[in-house]
């Protein structure tokens, strides 16, 4: 590859002027708020319809787990022939239900092309959150619930006193999660946008990958890589540290 060359904070000067650096770190916060809020409620939503052992349950849960099994690189297909504008079925579905005025092309312009690609993620993973709410769920004394109905505690309280209280290891573990996997997004996004337009949907791993693999600028790929772990782990680690603070007060 040619002779090495020591360059010092060269590369990471380099990354702080560099635009496309900037864009990665808003893409970062959307696309993180985006997917935590919907696929943490969603998911919590239908973990405590499942918990209410309704009538065909475990087909409920199969279904609703089943895009999770599915590749990255077909769901990113997938939603991309969905979101097109010219031959999608969401434009002309919006248009036969008179809502014309709310057809566009999904994935062209920022935010509207990550906000739906955020919301196809969302699609394909709150299983895996309705799952660990689900197991979270079945952890709790029904004896609670008892005491709770005992006091007079209505449904909100019941929810808010003892439900999400028991729930909060598990709300940790997924915030986590989510900002790693925020932070090493690539293969959904690189198939449904390949970042575009404009790096108006790329991600860390995204850009890295086509400075080291296009313009061949290995350093400086290597540089923007080791800052997205160490953003991911200063991120993680404040946040555990504040939710264990939290637990103890």
């Amino acid at each position: 590859m040619g002779e090495v060359k020591f360059i010092g904070f060269s590369n990471y000067i380099q990354m702080f002027k560099d635009p496309v650096f900037w864009i990665l770190l808003r893409n970062f916060g959307v696309w993180f708020g985006i997917t935590t809020v919907t696929m943490l409620s969603i998911g919590l939503v239908l973990a405590i319809l499942l918990n209410m052992s309704l009538k065909g349950g475990t087909i409920y849960k199969v279904i609703i787990f089943i895009p999770v099994t599915l590749s990255q690189v077909v769901t990113g297909f997938a939603w991309s022939f969905i979101l097109n504008p010219d031959f999608g079925p969401i434009n002309p579905y919006l248009k036969a239900l008179g809502l014309g005025f709310l057809a566009q092309p999904w994935l062209v312009h920022w935010p509207t092309n990550l906000i739906a690609s955020a919301i196809a993620y969302t699609w394909q993973y709150a299983g895996v959150t309705m799952v660990i709410y689900l197991a979270g769920l079945q952890t709790i004394p029904k004896d609670l619930y008892e005491a709770a109905s005992i006091d007079g505690a209505g449904v909100w309280a019941t929810f808010r006193k003892i439900t999400l209280p028991s729930l909060k290891p598990m709300t940790v573990t997924l915030v986590i999660f989510s900002i790693v996997g925020t932070i090493y997004q690539f293969t959904f996004i690189w198939f449904l946008t390949g970042g575009g337009p404009a790096h108006a949907t790329a991600f860390f791993s995204t850009y890295y990958f086509t400075r080291a693999f296009r313009t061949f600028e290995f350093g400086y790929a290597s540089t923007l890589a080791s800052f997205a772990f160490i953003l991911a782990l200063i991120i993680t680690i404040i946040y555990y540290r504040f939710s264990y603070r939290r637990r103890i007060g």
